[in-house]
């Protein structure tokens, strides 16, 4: 995902929006591989945007690239209604990538 925009560091990029689902949907969609876009939530629970329009859902992980020397540029967090949003950390040029942590848990899985 890339801005058109100048985004300034603690600035809200973006929200994440998606189904909030049961374990036993998080189970099968896990076992089918279609678990790409969860988000663990602070109350226990499991977010999916993949069948969501969320442009959230796009920024890509700094870590995915570390031979390019990119870093993140970006943190999951929650905003001001504690929605789960994308945050700048930094102040981010236009055509810039927007990057931000997955965590270890999404690398150990999918490396």
């Amino acid at each position: 995902m890339f801005t058109a925009i100048t985004i300034y560091p603690n600035e809200i990029i973006s929200i994440f929006k998606g189904e909030i689902l049961t374990e036993k949907e998080v189970q099968k969609r896990s076992a089918e591989g279609n678990d790409r876009y969860f988000i663990n939530m602070l109350d226990g629970s499991t977010m999916d945007s993949m069948y969501i329009d969320c442009f959230a859902k796009y920024a890509n992980d700094a870590q995915a690239f570390t031979k390019t020397g990119l870093k993140n540029n970006a943190k999951i967090s929650l905003d001001d209604d504690d929605n789960v949003c994308l945050m700048a950390t930094r102040k981010i040029n236009p055509m810039e990538e927007i990057f931000c942590s997955y965590g270890a848990i999404y690398w150990k899985k999918y490396i």
